[in-house]
């Protein structure tokens, strides 16, 4: 297993979803700045996508970020999860 620090790790949160001990998405909220923050390092199980994880896990972090007065939340993707935060852009 490799260990690596992490940039900006102090000025992040982390969450995960679990399923029977597992840890099966992943994500993290980090502050780029005063009045940025971003969802990054995003990743669901193979075996557990296209269930609705990476969406609620999002749903989830985007609520703790507006309970901390959080107002502005970017997103980076890979070109083949594209799709996925279009969908999550359009939802109400």
């Amino acid at each position: 297993m490799v260990w690596r620090w992490v940039p900006l790790e102090d000025q992040s949160k982390h969450y995960a979803t679990f399923y029977q001990g597992m840890i099966v998405a992943i994500g993290r909220l980090q502050q780029n700045n005063e009045d940025e923050y971003q969802i990054r390092y995003m990743a669901v199980n193979g075996q557990y996508q296209r269930h609705g994880l990476g969406s609620q896990l999002i749903a989830f972090i985007e609520k703790e970020a507006v309970s901390i007065g959080v107002n502005h939340i970017v997103f980076n993707a890979r070109s083949h999860a594209i799709s996925f935060y279009k969908k999550i852009a359009t939802r109400s």
